[in-house]
């Protein structure tokens, strides 16, 4: 065999499948995938964010799943913020405000609960508790001398919010609310009171 002949001998670590020197998850060359505790971290980060989103979004989709639903005669507030879009603002003549609650109480602002009676076709809500009071209840909050049970608004195109805001001025109007165990609400329906 002549020089010319004989096969390259390629020096040991550096031919394409020769090890590296580096440590686990280290990048050496471009374009090489990150290592396995990366993917860790991004997987617990995503993950985390996902929890993060789902508590956020569960008080409203967990009624619109699993809640009972009831229907509350409302009134109009204010039909169109110019600076949210249209929707409608929503007062519940049937629930209690801030004034029912006792001169004692009034420095325990904060997390309040409605219990639902049934009266009819509709349901109406009895004195402001501090305690979860046994069968249906709306969870509320009473932090800034309004009661927020989260169903005070209810978004619309424009148009349909001046026919709403018309009809709940002539005749009043019914929304269709949907609670869960917890107290959780949120509307999913609003029509003229036709009774």
């Amino acid at each position: 065999m002549t020089e010319s002949q004989t096969p390259a001998v390629e020096e040991q670590g550096t031919g394409p499948g020769a090890p590296s020197s580096t440590g686990p998850g280290e990048r050496t060359e471009p374009g090489r995938w990150p290592g396995s505790r990366t993917w860790i971290v991004l997987g617990v980060v995503l993950l985390a964010q996902l929890l993060i989103a789902l508590l956020a979004v569960l008080p409203q989709l967990s009624p619109r799943v699993s809640g009972t639903e009831i229907q509350l005669r409302v009134g109009p507030v204010d039909p169109i913020d110019p600076f949210r879009g249209a929707y409608v603002a929503l007062r519940y003549p049937d629930l209690p405000d801030t004034s029912s609650i006792d001169d004692r109480d009034t420095d325990e602002r904060g997390l309040a609960f409605v219990p639902l009676i049934q009266e009819g076709d509709v349901w109406v809500g009895g004195r402001i508790q501090r305690t979860e009071p046994d069968g249906l209840y709306l969870r509320c909050n009473d932090d800034d001398w309004l009661l927020r049970c989260g169903i005070e608004s209810w978004f619309v195109g424009q148009s349909e919010a001046r026919a709403i805001e018309r009809d709940m001025l002539n005749s009043g109007a019914i929304a269709t609310v949907r609670v869960d165990r917890w107290g959780n609400a949120s509307i999913v329906g609003l029509e003229p009171d036709d009774s």
